[in-house]
């Protein structure tokens, strides 16, 4: 039984090289005369969408400028969070449908603008990865920004191209003017200038007697005098900052503890 059993391994061993020997060659084996199934040959995707007719992957992404942007700015998402971004993304349908999303939502909008808007996004939020509608929202707040800067960068070679204008000045008339101006000097005398101001006086003080009763002095209300007993004058300075302590005039404050 021993013997018997060893023969029958010996020639399944002897088969299967033979079989893997007939598929090395390309010349399949016949057994009780069926031909065997040769092992199935592995193709590589990019062939496969070739022999369809279709671009392959990497074709597609170089000649389309959102897909190669939106490539780098996953590459860099990943650079910018680490560990974040692969449990985020851990799954690869989840980050393929993250892609498509982008595309979609990105295809109108300028290359420099969501290069910007990503960057705009990561300083905004440093800790989690920048969702959909977060990158989209940084995007269009970048092109306001960009259509800002270019209306300035065109103004300013509007106002840049206009002829320099003709300034007159001499520095050194202007200076000896203002020290004119500045002088104190009078060319009358002080006698007449004390009787000048002296009738001055004079017309202030007829001035307040003729209108004297439509002047009305206002005094302060007895809440707000300073705090010394027997002063009439307003209290307006205080130790505390609070407004909570007693308030004394200008005369008292300075003998208060």
């Amino acid at each position: 039984m021993e013997s018997r059993g060893r023969l029958r391994q010996l020639e399944y061993l002897l088969l299967k090289q033979f079989v893997f020997a007939s598929n090395a060659t390309g010349k399949g084996l016949r057994l009780n005369g069926l031909p065997t199934q040769k092992h199935p040959q592995v193709i590589n995707p990019q062939e496969l969408a070739e022999m369809n007719g279709i671009a392959p992957t990497s074709d597609r992404i170089e000649s389309d400028p959102l897909a190669k942007t939106i490539v780098s700015m996953i590459n860099a998402m990943e650079a910018d969070y680490g560990q974040t971004f692969i449990k985020q993304f851990r799954d690869a349908e989840v980050l393929k449908n993250y892609k498509r999303r982008l595309y979609q939502k990105l295809k109108d909008l300028p290359i420099d603008a969501i290069v910007n808007g990503y960057e705009l996004c990561a300083e905004r939020n440093t800790k989690f990865c920048p969702t959909v509608p977060g990158i989209v929202e940084s995007v269009l707040e970048a092109v306001k920004r960009n259509k800002k800067l270019a209306a300035n960068k065109v103004e300013a070679e509007s106002i840049a191209a206009l002829p320099a204008p003709t300034i007159i000045c001499d520095p050194l008339a202007l200076l000896a003017k203002a020290k004119a101006a500045s002088r104190t000097d009078s060319k009358e005398d002080k006698t007449a200038w004390m009787a000048r101001k002296a009738e001055a006086l004079r017309n202030n003080e007829a001035v307040l007697i003729l209108h004297g009763y439509n002047i009305k002095r206002r005094y302060a209300q007895p809440e707000h005098l300073c705090v010394v007993n027997g002063c009439r004058d307003t209290g307006t300075l205080s130790n505390g900052t609070k407004g909570s302590d007693n308030w004394f005039c200008i005369n008292h404050f300075k003998t208060a503890s």
